[in-house]
């Protein structure tokens, strides 16, 4: 059982760094984005919008992912609260 649960925390670690994955190539590409923007003044306004899109598109997968890893942690919570728990209480 230890090496399940060993496991299932591996598995949200991984699902966390994923997570981080996203919010990094939203805030790289939007310093880019504006930082192109405001340095240049050829640079039509619309590249906001193309921004916001790009913004909107890393907030959907990372809420998609998100959901993943939300599973992932309730069934770990489940499993330390209904099995670890009650494990290490009767030995007392």
């Amino acid at each position: 059982m230890s090496h399940f649960y060993r496991g299932e925390l591996g598995r949200i670690m991984v699902w966390r760094q994923r997570l981080d994955i996203t919010t990094n190539w939203a805030i790289t590409s939007s310093t880019a984005i504006i930082t192109i923007a405001f340095s240049n003044r050829e640079v039509p306004h619309i590249i906001f919008f193309f921004n916001l899109a790009i913004v909107w598109v890393m907030l959907w997968i990372e809420s998609r992912r998100y959901r993943f890893y939300d599973a992932f942690r309730a069934r770990v919570r489940m499993l330390e609260a209904h099995f670890l728990v009650p494990m290490v209480m009767e030995n007392r």
